[in-house]
């Protein structure tokens, strides 16, 4: 699970591509 930059969530098993179209992670919860 991660947090994108531009407050949304990603529940991706894969940190590559995750939040790619957010603008990035900004925080990944492992």
């Amino acid at each position: 699970m991660a947090k994108c930059k531009d407050a949304s969530y990603s529940c991706s098993a894969h940190f590559q591509g995750t939040c790619s179209h957010h603008r990035g992670v900004q925080y990944w919860y492992r």
